[in-house]
């Protein structure tokens, strides 16, 4: 699959896989989050909730910021998957492991959700072939 052979422009791309999905993940916690979130306290939202799947309304965001942050990052390379691209992976990896297990409340299913999301992006960039 080659998304840059066309007319498709590293914008388009960017916005596809990195601007959506966090849109979505916003989405998802500004309209099933209570106020008792610390990001929701900080727009001064009041919005009635939507009840969600519990997986959706706390998994589901994580997953996306992180499949949104692993594109990002292989967008900036320009799918170069050089040594220094995979040092700065590792490094995302370890970061987003870190701010989970030790930052606020840890969970199994939000760890396998960003991990999951960081794997889907690596593999659906690792099939677009990039021009320069």
């Amino acid at each position: 699959m080659s998304v840059f052979d066309s007319n498709n422009s590293r914008f388009l791309v960017s916005v596809y896989f990195v601007g959506i999905p966090i849109f979505i993940g916003t989405l998802i916690y500004v309209l099933s989050r209570d106020s008792s979130v610390y990001f929701i306290r900080f727009l001064h939202l009041d919005i009635v909730t939507v009840e969600l799947p519990y997986w959706i309304k706390y998994n589901l965001p994580d997953g996306l910021w992180a499949f949104a942050f692993v594109s990002l990052l292989t967008i900036v390379w320009k799918g170069e998957y050089s040594r220094e691209y995979h040092i700065w992976l590792s490094l995302v990896i370890c970061i987003a492991v870190f701010l989970e297990v030790f930052y606020g409340t840890f969970d199994w299913y939000d760890l396998l959700f960003i991990l999951v999301g960081m794997v889907i992006s690596y593999y659906v960039f690792r099939r677009i072939k990039f021009k320069n």
